[in-house]
């Protein structure tokens, strides 16, 4: 797998979609996560506050990815 793309079925925002790139880091033997997304609040937000909200999201969401990869990978 070396992508995923989501798109909102349901739920609070007006519009919803994401990719999300994998790709391998041969010197580190990681792997680069490179998230791009396209977010639509059902309700009104001012532009610099609500790039600043959906940022704090974004990291929060990204953070309990890694935390999650993480614990996988501790429990192998």
């Amino acid at each position: 797998m070396s992508s995923i793309d989501i798109a909102l079925v349901s739920g609070d925002m007006k519009h919803y979609e994401s990719h999300w790139e994998l790709i391998p880091v041969p010197e580190t033997g990681g792997t680069r996560v490179v998230y791009s997304g396209r977010l639509m609040p059902n309700f009104y937000v001012p532009g610099i506050l609500g790039a600043k909200m959906v940022r704090g999201d974004i990291e929060r969401m990204m953070g309990a990815v890694l935390a999650r990869l993480d614990r996988r990978e501790e429990a192998k």
